[in-house]
């Protein structure tokens, strides 16, 4: 009889990141439906609490603790995101100060370069540059991969 009935999961399955969060706020941060380590810059598994105390007690997030509070007298620390959450700000960024054909190709560009998961960089090679000159209307608009993730991004 004992096998008709249900057994408990080994793993909290309705935690949030968000929940996982306000746990462990001091080190972590959310973006989307994934918990970051703030020093260390990875995902970690928010479902599971024990994966989350196993890295906290690491030698590497230790060293990168201390590592991000002597970098915190210099500087902010960087944030990573999401592909989603850049999606996000790309939609509802302003870009009235340019022309609008240049907006839509250039916003065109990143979104592709996004969903094909192809890094912006690869935009300054001479290759990419030359075909877009050449065969695409507007794509000598296209600026350079850090002026596309300083504005469009």
């Amino acid at each position: 009889m004992d096998r008709f009935l249900k057994k408990d999961p080994k793993c909290a399955r309705h935690t949030t990141a968000q929940e996982r969060h306000s746990e462990f706020k001091s080190w972590t941060q959310v973006s989307g439906q994934l918990m970051f380590c703030t020093s260390c810059n990875i995902v970690l598994d928010h479902k599971r609490k024990s994966s989350v105390d196993i890295h906290a007690s690491t030698l590497k997030h230790k060293n990168a603790i201390k590592r991000a509070a002597d970098d915190s007298i210099s500087g902010p620390t960087k944030r990573q995101k999401t592909l989603d959450c850049w999606l996000f700000l790309l939609i509802s960024c302003d870009f009235s100060k340019f022309s609008p054909e240049k907006n839509d190709i250039c916003t065109e560009w990143v979104a592709m370069c996004a969903a094909a998961n192809i890094p912006l960089s690869k935009t300054d090679n001479p290759a990419v540059k030359k075909f877009l000159k050449e065969q695409v209307v507007n794509g000598g608009a296209i600026p350079t991969s850090t002026t596309l993730q300083r504005i469009y991004m």
